[in-house]
């Protein structure tokens, strides 16, 4: 004998295994150090496919533009929050055109962005 029932079952979706890592966000802007001078900032938040932020994300970028020899660019680690930020090492004063470029993101196993360099430019 079958029930009929307006209950809706729960059925979890299987939302895939973590697989591979992404950039979702890129974000430009400067630091002021004083009487108009700038330092270059580049904030980078990496996350997991399936949209978790990912701590322990070696990522690699530099900066282009009026910042591009600064020793700001280089290699770091994202934190819990699974964001790193990168200052120049310099500053410059009045209009600034720069850009920051992310060349490399990894952790462990996991497969690296399909589109590299992501940059933004200001």
């Amino acid at each position: 004998e079958s029930v009929n029932s307006n209950e809706d079952s729960a059925t979890p979706i299987d939302s895939g295994p973590v697989d591979s890592l992404q950039i979702s966000s890129l974000l430009l802007g400067t630091a002021n150090a004083g009487q108009g001078i700038k330092h270059g900032v580049a904030e980078v938040r990496v996350s997991d496919n399936l949209g978790n932020p990912v701590s322990g994300a070696s990522v690699a970028g530099e900066f282009t533009g009026d910042f591009a020899d600064d020793p700001g660019s280089g290699t770091q680690v994202t934190d819990g929050n699974g964001a790193v930020t990168f200052f120049t090492d310099g500053t410059k004063k009045g209009k600034l055109s720069f850009g920051f470029c992310v060349n490399d993101v990894s952790k462990g196993l996991l497969q690296k962005p399909t589109v590299l360099p992501s940059c933004v430019t200001n």
